[in-house]
């Protein structure tokens, strides 16, 4: 994709985007961490086109909706492709701008080995910035 393409997906995912850190709890009680974008619209071609140049999964975002509801698509992405997505379109990001620098720090502890103690708190501690910025309803 060139820099024009970058600009518009930013704009896509500004407008109808997710940046996530979600905390899982294993059955062991071991606590992880995982990183996502997604994008959701309306438009199939718009969304498969994603899929296509930048990898990641395509799927039906509401498929339990009624059936007067539009069908709208998401795509998504995770981990270190999602690093390489976000570095990609940051300095064309405006609203969620932030989010994308955290979940790049983010990236930062993604060694691919044991993760230390130090790793694992400051995987937590940009886990809970990034909950913090993604709040819904008047942040207080």
């Amino acid at each position: 994709m060139d820099d024009i393409d970058w600009a518009y997906f930013a704009g896509l995912l500004d407008a109808d985007g997710c940046i996530s850190i979600s905390r899982y709890r294993s059955s062991q009680g071991r606590v992880y961490h995982m990183l996502r974008v997604v994008l959701t619209n309306g438009d199939k071609p718009t969304v498969d086109r994603l899929g296509l140049e930048l990898g990641g999964s395509v799927y039906i975002g509401n498929r339990n909706s009624p059936a007067h509801h539009v069908t709208v698509w998401n795509w998504s992405v995770s981990g270190r492709k999602a690093i390489d997505v976000l570095r990609q379109c940051l300095k064309h990001l405006r609203i969620k701008k932030l989010r994308a620098q955290v979940a790049i720090e983010y990236g930062k502890t993604m060694t691919g080995g044991v993760l230390s103690k130090a790793t694992i708190k400051q995987r937590e501690k940009l886990y809970k910035r990034m909950k913090v910025l993604n709040q819904r309803g008047r942040h207080r």
